[in-house]
């Protein structure tokens, strides 16, 4: 009875397996254009916290993170995601510091 419950169980997985589409591992030109977007993040945030940047800086900052979060979507890859996370909280910082909501 066991066995005929594992022969079921795994194919039931094959069936489930079939047709899935798994996450790409993140490749060199996943991680360049990841750290294209960190430069421009970076940039927006020294004009915010070390000059004069406005709420339009923020949100080319912002612009930038989401770009670095839509990839690290796109693969399977830790890195990818702790950089999307990172992103995410340097665009809540600036967002903070220069952008004022409307009330």
């Amino acid at each position: 009875m066991k066995v005929v419950r594992a022969a079921r169980f795994a194919a039931l997985m094959s069936l489930s397996a079939c047709g899935a589409s798994e996450t790409p591992a993140a490749n060199h030109a996943h991680f360049d254009a990841i750290q294209r977007h960190e430069t421009t993040l970076e940039e927006s945030a020294h004009r915010i916290f070390e000059g004069d940047g406005d709420c339009g800086d923020a949100e080319t900052g912002c612009d930038a993170a989401t770009s670095i979060c839509e990839i690290a979507d796109r693969v399977n890859d830790a890195d990818a995601s702790a950089r999307c996370g990172a992103a995410q909280e340097r665009c809540q910082a600036m967002r903070a510091a220069r952008c004022v909501p409307d009330h």
